[in-house]
């Protein structure tokens, strides 16, 4: 059984608040007790989606003080992962697998059973939520749009986190959007799932049908200020709705019990909170019970390998995040290889334009990862909430996400320079190596880069922040202003921001070590002489026209090989994937338990809850 007491919630504007003069300390939950399964009811604002996920360890930017405890043990991160699971408000979906497909990924990540038993435990999950018939059906189109209806997701939702087997269930709104019929068809089929796995649910409502009303073991209402105004059973509610007013009135027989309590705590709620704080009866100690004993769980390894195997899914399918991409980067490079018509000759009044071109052959395609902060963005939120109910560790999802990479940012890399490098501008076929492990290196670091800014919560505001950022690499990169030109700190980012190395290996590789004409072999120094009508004369060999640009330019003067640029490259890349892992864990990290008030403010505030003894006989879950 599931026991709250004296929860109590504030909401306060910090520090940053008292010193511009402006701070607030808004009370959100004010000393609610009770027990689950349970049926949380109140208007808008009184606090339930408040006092939900307070109980499910769901970060809501408020300070909590209380105690939740599960058979006596109290609720930490460890139980709740162990032996609960949260299902939101709002449905978010960002996956293009099929319902059945996104059930049994999941079943793979949270079972610990043969592979029949999963698809067994697949169907019965189905079938229970009314999902058999749209079980071959996407989730969402190529471009993200939800498929499903809206009740369909809600469905969906309840029935990912029943494959974990949770004993206490919590349940954020399951009928918001939804019409009546679906809103009772989803109360009625959550029900049946619930009773038939042995689950205990815990669900916020805004005003529920008689019917729905009934059938709950337990309600919990709240009235404005996070206050209690009445806790009972569905005919208790009517009994005690008619004690507030006079009972020959005609609105007692007319109004549903459930209306009419809304509307007795928006019109009252002082009166009624305070109605029943001096009129609820005595409680009793709950003895404290073994905690049951949770199902087998996959190890890492293997969630970490089941993950591999959905992100490469969604690799292949996903037609922005990886094949978009890769089919914009080649149309990209073979348009600007045309522009750049002229420098496929080795010429010497078209070496800058050759330049130049390979400079666009990296930059484009590292501007457009943009993408990525979209996507990661929006699939952030149904990673959060699979972190959350412990379907896996973040350790397992981090390393799935970097071994997708690797080959991904590989064909990407030959997409970009294939055609329209070695084919249209005629690089050196020898360069090709080289050249394709720069690209490689350079792409994982803008893709880690935006992978950073897509945990921001505002998906415009981190692909803004991603192009500011793309703007500050390619400024840093040595071309626009020397090395020499840039004072310390500033400096700083010369070195740790990947243009700076890839540019200069790129550009390199790309002026190759074929002749051009123009300019022939002279025995003295520069060792080449131009013929009289050139105003421009670079050198006769790759490494003659790298030293001239070197004056300009000194990034570009030649050398042995590329491959201290390329180890600079992966430790930069290394480095920021280090960044966006801490950041990672931080994000999706659950809310702390709410802390034990002391005994001081425990006494303030009539810390009497210990039990429920006129409850204790109700055990059947909602």
């Amino acid at each position: 059984m599931l026991v709250f007491e004296d929860m109590n919630c504030h909401l306060s504007s910090g520090w940053w608040g008292r010193c511009l003069g402006t701070a607030n300390n808004t009370r959100l939950l004010d000393s609610v007790s009770g027990r689950g399964p349970t049926a949380i009811m109140g208007p808008c604002g009184a606090g339930k989606s408040t006092l939900l996920k307070t109980l499910a360890l769901v970060r809501t930017g408020a300070r909590s003080e209380g105690s939740v405890s599960y058979c006596g043990t109290p609720v930490t991160n460890d139980v709740f992962k162990t032996h609960m699971a949260f299902v939101p408000q709002h449905d978010h979906f960002q996956s293009v697998d099929t319902v059945r497909e996104k059930l049994q990924s999941t079943a793979d990540l949270v079972m610990k059973a043969s592979a029949m038993e999963k698809r067994e435990a697949v169907s019965r999950v189905l079938d229970l939520m009314g999902l058999a018939s749209v079980a071959d059906k996407r989730i969402c189109d190529w471009k993200g749009d939800p498929v499903l209806s809206g009740g369909e997701q809600k469905k969906l939702s309840i029935a990912i986190a029943l494959l974990y087997r949770p004993s206490v269930l919590f349940v954020d709104e399951p009928t918001t959007s939804l019409d009546s019929a679906a809103a009772a068809n989803v109360m009625q089929l959550l029900r049946r799932a619930t009773e038939d796995n042995g689950t205990a649910t815990v669900l916020t409502i805004h005003q529920p049908t008689e019917d729905m009303l009934n059938s709950f073991s337990d309600i919990l209402v709240l009235c404005k200020g996070g206050r209690v105004a009445f806790r009972g059973t569905g005919p208790e509610m009517a009994e005690y709705c008619s004690e507030v007013v006079n009972p020959d009135s005609p609105v007692v027989h007319q109004q549903p019990p459930a209306e009419h309590m809304m509307q007795l705590v928006s019109d009252d709620p002082d009166g009624m909170a305070e109605r029943w704080r001096t009129r609820h009866r005595a409680p009793e100690t709950i003895d404290p019970t073994d905690l049951p004993v949770a199902p087998p769980r996959p190890g890492a390894l293997a969630q970490t390998w089941y993950l591999l195997h959905r992100q490469v899914r969604h690799a292949a399918f996903d037609r922005t995040l990886y094949l978009g991409r890769i089919a914009t980067f080649q149309a990209a490079t073979i348009i600007f290889a045309g522009i750049y018509h002229s420098a496929w000759e080795r010429t010497q009044d078209q070496v800058t334009q050759r330049m130049f071109l390979s400079m666009w052959f990296m930059g484009l395609p590292t501007v457009l990862s943009v993408t990525v902060v979209h996507t990661l963005n929006h699939e952030a939120i149904e990673l959060k909430r699979e972190l959350h109910n412990g379907f896996y560790g973040a350790e397992s999802y981090l390393v799935a996400n970097t071994l997708t990479q690797i080959p991904s940012m590989c064909v990407m890399a030959i997409a970009s320079i294939g055609v329209a490098g070695f084919w249209m501008a005629d690089f050196d076929p020898h360069a090709f190596g080289p050249m394709f492990v720069v690209f490689v290196a350079s792409f994982w670091c803008f893709e880690n880069m935006a992978q950073m800014f897509a945990l921001i919560p505002s998906r415009i505001i981190g692909m803004l922040l991603y192009i500011v950022w793309w703007f500050v690499c390619w400024f840093f990169g040595c071309v626009f202003i020397r090395e020499r030109d840039i004072d310390w700190p500033l400096k700083a980012f010369v070195y740790i921001l990947p243009f700076r190395w890839a540019i200069a290996s790129v550009v390199r590789l790309a002026i190759g070590d074929g002749d051009y004409a123009g300019a022939a072999a002279a025995d003295n120094e520069p060792e080449y002489v131009c013929s009289g009508n050139q105003d421009i004369c670079y050198g006769r060999t790759g490494e003659q026209v790298l030293r001239s640009l070197a004056r300009q330019w000194p990034t570009f003067a030649p050398k042995d090989n590329n491959w201290t640029e390329v180890g600079y490259l992966v430790c930069i890349a290394l480095g920021f994937k280090l960044v966006f892992s801490l950041l990672f864990v931080y994000v999706t990290r659950p809310a702390s338990p709410p802390r034990t008030p002391g005994k001081r403010q425990a006494r303030d505030r009539g810390l009497s809850v210990r039990g429920l003894r006129r409850d204790s006989a109700r055990e059947s879950a909602v």
